[in-house]
């Protein structure tokens, strides 16, 4: 049962990687979006206002990648219990 269980959260924390590895690229392509936005842009608040959202950006994929991170750890972690390596 218990092994049960932690494939089922295998398989929903593989779920969540790959929901996070999307969301990774999402934010990549707007970032490049607004580097592109910033560069044309001619007001100085404009190119302030891509630029913040280029940090935010920014700040999305290091939170999404560590949370990928996490789950990938949490996902060994199971495996293991459930081949008997502990």
């Amino acid at each position: 049962m218990a092994e049960e269980i932690k494939k089922f959260e295998d398989k929903v924390l593989s779920d969540e990687v790959r929901h996070d590895e999307r969301e990774i690229d999402k934010k990549r392509a707007d970032m490049n979006m607004h580097v592109v936005e910033e560069d044309a842009d001619k007001s100085k608040f404009m190119k302030e206002l891509r630029e913040k959202e280029i940090d935010h950006d920014e700040k999305v994929i290091e939170r999404k990648e560590q949370a990928a991170a996490r789950h990938e750890e949490k996902i060994k972690e199971n495996e293991k219990k459930i081949n008997g390596v502990d």
